[in-house]
């Protein structure tokens, strides 16, 4: 089940969806009135169309209320008791735990839920943090099968991560060196300058003007700053005055706006020297694992998961979530070497870690 069509769920989707077609299961989509006209369904799951079904859940919700929730769980109710062998995943699984937990359906054996943001030790928890972890017990109390979506992991079965069962982000690279040189070309970037990437959905929480504000204060080598992922004219006008000095100092910025394909992202991600990943959400980033994966410098700021991902794969620097102290990150990693990490968990792994399925087993 996904309510939400953020195109990186639908990566998600299409991964458990491929992984299952593959053992001859058959798979249904539930999700939003509007997954299928939307841009994101198009890009990851169209070619699967005609091989799965979809249910539809109605109309998205701007948030996801306890209501929302509630009608998602008496879906499932309904699905398990026409079906007693179903397996139901649900992604985008913590606005989801604290209802679930006050469920009283006996199906819940049949249910598997993703949580993407791990909640901190209780310790250090704040109350969210802590309600998460209880809404947590109570479920696998309950005998429902939680997951943890854990940072890039080396692909070594089975998964734990903050003392919970988890699957791992999944890494999975297609870019190749004609790719690579294609990409650069088609986007004019001057490969005498050095190359700073920021990729993906680009809203406010990626602080692409920090990042450009950032670059202007590096002056030691000539930078360029690629712009590669969906980005609203909202976000841009916020972002222009940054970006406007950044051009005005004789820096390259190239945008890049439209929802890349697999195989586009890890193109353009290879393209630059430094990949810059600057914002404060706690959880993993698919971004840094591509990163990682292709041996790209990542300089990151903000989130101590950053920090953590950044330190146990080697892969960049870490600075706090500031202007001078991430023009330092950035130096740090434009001048780093590259670093390929080799055996990350890819798609396969996630997808068989998240259906409890042996890797390997067909």
């Amino acid at each position: 089940m996904e309510p939400n069509f953020n195109g990186h769920r639908m990566v998600y989707c299409r991964l458990i969806s491929e992984f299952a077609l593959s053992q001859s299961r058959q798979v249904i989509l539930a999700t939003s009135s509007e997954t299928i006209d939307s841009t994101e369904y198009e890009t990851h799951m169209k070619h699967l169309s005609h091989k799965i079904s979809i249910h539809d859940l109605g109309p998205l919700m701007p948030k996801p209320s306890w209501r929302y929730q509630r009608k998602l769980l008496r879906n499932i109710d309904r699905i398990v008791a026409g079906d007693h062998f179903a397996q139901i995943i649900v992604l985008e699984g913590d606005k989801f735990i604290l209802p679930l937990a006050a469920h009283t359906t006996s199906h819940r054996k049949a249910l598997t839920v993703l949580v993407m943001r791990a909640p901190l030790k209780a310790r250090v928890s704040g109350f969210n943090n802590l309600l998460k972890r209880f809404g947590i017990a109570v479920s696998q109390r309950r005998g429902v099968d939680i997951k943890v979506l854990a940072p890039a992991l080396k692909a070594i079965h089975p998964y734990r991560y903050r003392g919970y069962n988890a699957v791992p982000d999944p890494v999975d690279i297609s870019s190749t060196p004609e790719s690579i040189e294609r990409y650069r070309a088609d986007m004019n970037l001057d490969m005498s300058r050095l190359w700073v990437g920021v990729f993906g959905n680009i809203t406010p929480r990626k602080n692409l003007d920090l990042v450009a504000d950032a670059i202007g204060k590096c002056h030691s080598l000539q930078y360029g700053l690629l712009i590669a992922g969906k980005i609203t004219q909202e976000e841009r006008s916020r972002c222009d005055p940054s970006l406007q000095r950044l051009r005005d100092s004789g820096t390259a910025v190239i945008f890049d706006s439209r929802l890349l394909s697999d195989s586009e992202l890890d193109s353009a991600i290879a393209s630059v020297q430094v990949v810059a990943i600057a914002h404060s959400s706690e959880g993993p980033s698919g971004i840094l694992g591509k990163a990682a994966a292709s041996g790209v410098p990542v300089a990151a700021a903000g989130a101590v998961s950053l920090r953590e991902d950044i330190e146990r794969l080697g892969a960049g620097t870490w600075a706090p979530l500031d202007v001078d102290a991430f023009a330092d990150a950035l130096h740090g990693a434009a001048t780093s070497t590259r670093k390929e990490n080799a055996g990350l968990a890819d798609g396969r792994d996630f997808a068989s870690a998240l259906l409890s399925v042996t890797p390997g087993k067909q």
